[in-house]
């Protein structure tokens, strides 16, 4: 039976579909079922409803809020729209509209904090290395499997992080090692290699998959 995945899936049916008769997953996870896809698919069309419910609810409060607007409430928006921003990118369908009305209120939002922070040199310093580095994570988002890995409800784990690796592609793997620390990596690439191992001794052809794995020496070499 082939399986139907959306075109514009979630983050968990991304997974699902890495998985899906790909011999460097386990039998169990590889044998994806009609009655599991269409669970997952299910749940994140649930979760896009409540996305759209907070993203609503977000944009009337920043509507209304007052010149004199505390900043605890400031602040309380900020966090909203960065947790919503990297909700939208776990989800089914096209959500890029919605994640560009979030970063024009996060620009609106910083504006509104930096103006707060006066002259104090201290508190402008940590708006700016705060700006900075929500940059550098929001590029980071841009990348599906990054999207995937960080997603509270992800099906990937240890167990399974080697074969998801393996199943990225290059500039996708190149992307996703930023996340790790050098042990990390270190184990990542031994796992990595036993699979590669492991898939070879069962008939498998994983001449295609070393490039990858030359991929994650060369991030320990660096290192």
């Amino acid at each position: 039976m082939t399986l139907r995945f959306s075109a514009l899936p979630g983050s968990r049916e991304r997974q699902l579909q890495r998985q899906y008769n790909n011999p460097l997953f386990p039998e169990q996870q590889r044998n994806i079922s009609l009655e599991q896809l269409t669970k997952v698919q299910n749940e994140e069309l649930a979760q896009l409803q409540v996305f759209s419910k907070g993203f609503q609810e977000l944009f009337n409060s920043a509507s209304k809020l007052s010149e004199n607007v505390q900043s605890d409430v400031i602040l309380k928006l900020k966090e909203d729209a960065d947790r919503l921003y990297e909700q939208a990118a776990s989800l089914p369908g096209d959500n890029e509209n919605a994640q560009e009305s979030l970063l024009k209120l996060l620009a609106v939002i910083m504006k509104a904090v930096r103006h707060g922070a006066g002259s104090d040199a201290k508190a402008i310093s940590e708006i700016e290395q705060e700006t900075e580095a929500r940059a550098m994570h929001l590029e980071l988002m841009k990348v599906p499997l990054i999207v995937d890995m960080l997603n509270p409800d992800s099906l990937i784990d240890p167990e399974n992080l080697a074969a998801t690796i393996l199943s990225a592609d290059a500039s996708e793997l190149r992307a996703c090692l930023q996340l790790f620390e050098l042990d990390q990596i270190t184990q990542l690439y031994n796992d990595a290699e036993n699979l590669l191992h492991e898939c070879e001794q069962q008939g498998n052809d994983v001449s295609s998959m070393q490039p990858k794995l030359a991929i994650i020496a060369d991030s320990l070499r660096v290192a």
